[in-house]
């Protein structure tokens, strides 16, 4: 096969490359040296077919096509204002990185919108703030078992590291890791309830990344499971190392149920907004206390490439470029500079939905401050405060952007019943 492929691309070499007529175009294979004007006759699921200039026709296995090619062939089977729900773009981002990696290329970091079947989203000034871009180069190299563990590789060449929301799969750097940690709940064997040997062995995974030695990351046991507050990197590394998956998050905020499609480059952030609220059916306005951060939504832009993920991916990604966040008032979503949004503080009386082990909630109140929204807690120089009322009930007082982690928390933890 390799000598009849090798065979094709040298009689493609020596046609005319001048030039296109109809829908022919230039083909090259992923090393560039041989290249073919030819039409796009039908694409496969492993190969494609072409009509050359000399009418013959003759077919191609995807993987060596170059890269720009494999972004035109998605381009042109990408079907066309289909709508899908935010379930089925989290499963085809499940599915895209448990499958096979990406052909070995040198690309651009920005190829990965067209390169990968999933939505992507590239933090710009995450890149920029660090002297990064994504036009940089990425080196995909072969070898690898799954698209996750060759974007883990390709990435970290580059200082970079990848990691996904609910509908999104983000890339930015690893100096603006931080605003990505994950809070993820794992359920590990306990041998006589030895909680201290298990934490111990979870944290020789990345030691230096672990609270005890100057890192972020948290663990809070909390019978039968672990709560863990880490990078996106260190839990992957966690879930390899001990071959056990954290419990999937529950998503039930309205908005994370709601489907939008944002795709533009340079677009106005009041434009894009626009388009977002009219897609929920909700208003979205400017918090005044914007102009004191001298921002200006008609006058700062934003690029995103993101189709059918939820709508509180698509304002979270688009308002973390800018420090700022959303919330609910009334029937409308108001953006905040993330300072006010988290001083607005309101007090709610939350069902916790489960029983409290032994009737002592000291494990659970350490759980949620230790791993949700952590520097806004009054414990550690915040303002929010959390309290247990029984039977079951919380008493939490906080800003809504960490009101909305510590409900996410809760329906975590209520899917383990």
């Amino acid at each position: 096969m390799q000598l009849l492929i090798t065979a094709v691309f040298l009689n493609w070499g020596a046609m005319d490359a001048d030039g296109q007529e109809g829908n022919e175009r230039i083909w090259r294979d992923v090393t560039g040296s041989f290249s073919v004007k030819a039409a796009l006759v039908t694409i496969g699921d492993e190969s494609v077919e072409l009509l050359t200039s000399d009418g013959r026709k003759i077919s191609v296995p995807i993987r060596k096509l170059s890269g720009q090619d494999r972004i035109y062939l998605k381009r042109s089977s990408a079907p066309k204002d289909t709508k899908v729900s935010p379930d089925a773009t989290a499963d085809a981002i499940r599915k895209a990185l448990a499958g096979p990696a990406l052909p070995p290329a040198e690309i651009k970091l920005n190829d990965l919108y067209e390169l990968l079947s999933i939505p992507v989203f590239i933090d710009e000034r995450g890149l920029e703030s660090v002297g990064l871009h994504k036009e940089m180069p990425v080196t995909l190299k072969a070898g690898h078992e799954s698209l996750q563990d060759q974007l883990d590789e390709s990435l970290e060449a580059i200082d970079c590291f990848w990691c996904n929301t609910q509908t999104v799969l983000v890339v930015s750097s690893n100096d603006s890791m931080d605003r990505f940690d994950e809070t993820w709940i794992y359920r590990f064997p306990t041998p006589r309830m030895d909680y201290t040997s298990v934490m111990s062995r979870i944290s020789e995974v990345q030691p230096d990344s672990w609270e005890a030695l100057g890192g972020r990351g948290t663990i809070c046991p909390l019978v039968p499971v672990y709560v863990i507050t880490q990078s996106p990197t260190v839990h992957r590394k966690i879930i390899k190392s001990f071959k056990r998956h954290p419990v999937p998050h529950r998503y039930e905020h309205p908005l994370d149920l709601r489907s939008v499609t944002v795709t533009g480059k340079e677009m106005l952030l009041e434009d894009c907004l626009k388009s977002i609220s009219q897609q929920i059916s909700i208003p979205i306005e400017f918090s005044s206390g914007l102009s004191s951060i001298g921002l200006d939504p008609e006058g700062v832009y934003v690029s995103a490439q993101l189709t059918n993920v939820s709508a509180k991916d698509a304002l979270d990604l688009i308002l973390l470029q800018f420090g700022c966040t959303w919330v609910e008032e009334g029937k409308k979503l108001v953006v905040k500079h993330d300072v006010e949004a988290e001083e607005s503080l309101s007090t709610q009386r939350i069902p916790i939905g489960f029983a409290v082990i032994n009737g002592d909630a000291s494990h659970f109140l350490q759980a949620a401050q230790t791993s949700v929204a952590v520097e806004t807690w009054e414990a550690f120089g915040g303002k929010g405060q959390i309290s247990f009322s029984p039977p079951a009930v919380c008493v939490v007082r906080q800003g809504q952007p960490a009101m909305r982690e510590f409900e996410q928390f809760l329906r975590d933890l209520r899917s383990l019943r």
